[in-house]
């Protein structure tokens, strides 16, 4: 009986605590004002466009493009505003947001046989193969090679 009841007072204390962990990110929401969460949205516009712009055309000249201190000075403002406006509207910071994209379009680029491993790389914008090969492989716990190999098993 003890036990039990132990364990319903952890229920109870984590079920408060989820509860008050909602209301204070639901208050973070409120108290954001519509300024803060056009220019969040303005970065993320940003950060994808001159992602696909990189990706269409992945030369050294363009490598600027990704760099969260150019995009930053692009939008006029400061890279401590920007990260800070950012993680407090989409709860990640512009680099993890940056690696999502790529991940994504390595995930898409990888279902095409025809393109190397190594193409992919410098699209994504990675200048070394190898490095790439374990960043993917910590997104998604396989190398490009065993991700490319399940898909097209499937």
């Amino acid at each position: 009986m003890k036990q039990q009841l132990i364990v319903e007072k952890f229920f109870f204390e984590l079920t408060i605590a989820l509860i008050d962990y909602a209301d204070y990110v639901n208050n973070q929401v409120k108290d954001s004002s519509n300024d803060i969460l056009i220019l969040a949205k303005t970065i993320a516009d940003t950060i994808q466009y001159r992602f696909r712009k990189f990706t269409s055309d992945p030369m050294d000249r363009y490598r600027n493009l990704l760099s969260l201190e150019d995009i930053a000075f692009s939008l006029n403002i400061s890279e401590s505003t920007m990260l800070k406006t950012f993680k407090k509207v989409y709860f990640i910071s512009p680099k993890q947001y940056i690696d999502q994209l790529r991940y994504n379009e390595s995930k898409y680029l990888l279902s095409q046989p025809s393109l190397p491993i190594s193409n992919i790389s410098e699209i994504v914008g990675y200048q070394n193969v190898s490095h790439f090969s374990r960043q993917f492989k910590s997104w998604s716990h396989l190398s490009p090679r065993e991700y490319r190999q399940k898909i097209d098993k499937n």
